[in-house]
């Protein structure tokens, strides 16, 4: 059970290209087709997943939920769910780190789930925690 979560309404579209960590976005994100993540906080870092949504969001990530992942993690991990692999290495670019692994879950209705573990560390220019 996830406690101390919120859900969030999907953000628009960045107009015109989009950027992820200082590279033109792939055509397919640029056309409005945004990829679509769940943030789950596996630190125990309180409100390291409300300032890893604002970042990814900045980066032309579409974050639909971000909370409590439940459990301790030690690595952040990139969960592709659905679609083109390639999308997980395009949120891990965004984040600065992260595994990228293949867990296909459709149900969740998002591309990837991120779970940031004890070792993520903001990138720099990030906005402070």
């Amino acid at each position: 059970m996830l406690r101390g979560s919120a859900a969030l309404p999907p953000r628009p579209a960045p107009a015109g290209e989009a950027t992820i960590a200082g590279a033109v976005a792939p055509a397919h994100q640029a056309a409005g087709s945004a990829i679509v993540v769940e943030v789950r906080n596996g630190s125990r870092r309180r409100g390291l997943a409300r300032v890893v949504t604002r970042l990814l969001r900045e980066r032309g990530i579409d974050v639909v939920y971000f909370g409590s992942a439940g459990d301790s993690v030690r690595l952040t991990q990139i969960l592709v769910r659905r679609g083109d692999p390639g999308r997980g290495h395009e949120v891990a670019r965004a984040l600065g780190t992260g595994v990228v692994r293949l867990v296909p879950d459709t149900l969740l209705r998002v591309d990837a789930t991120v779970l940031l573990g004890a070792d993520y560390t903001l990138p720099k220019g990030a906005p402070p925690f």
